[in-house]
């Protein structure tokens, strides 16, 4: 179990991290951190991890409170925005230029935008169950292929 569990946590982990090591310009910089504030993202990442959590307990069971409180704290100290802000400011500012950060964040600052901010922590939801469905749905696929 304990395998198992160190799997999903080293998965989840990856998709959520990665380094950005560029310079950014100060503007680029505020920009990003400006939609990123728009954008909510902070309560997105803490939703995120609060969803992480109940994924967790779901997907390894006989996992008891005290251990899963545990394991939310190194998660939320290690993947939680005081940690990743910073790194979230980069990512954005690295893939947009100024002028489409401050284009993205007046989209969201419009109705449209702020229906689709608060709209989206449902649809990821949504999306990650999808997605589990499917992958349980092909594991006595990828079992028959393990024991092959």
């Amino acid at each position: 179990m304990k395998k198992k569990m160190m799997f999903v946590i080293g998965a989840m982990l990856c998709l959520v991290s990665g380094a950005f090591a560029q310079e950014i310009d100060a503007a680029r910089r505020a920009a990003a951190t400006e939609l990123l504030t728009t954008m909510k993202i902070k309560e997105s990442v803490d939703q995120t991890l609060d969803l992480m959590a109940e994924q967790m307990t779901a997907m390894i069971p006989g996992t008891d409170a005290k251990m899963m409180d545990k394991i939310m704290s190194v998660l939320k100290e290690a993947i939680g925005w005081d940690n990743m802000k910073d790194k979230y400011v980069a990512m954005y500012a690295n893939a947009f230029t100024v002028e489409e950060l401050k284009a993205a964040n007046a989209f969201f600052k419009t109705p449209a935008g702020q229906a689709f901010i608060t709209k989206q922590p449902e649809l990821m939801k949504q999306g990650m169950e999808i997605g589990q469905k499917a992958a349980r749905d092909a594991m006595p696929k990828i079992q028959a292929i393990m024991q092959e």
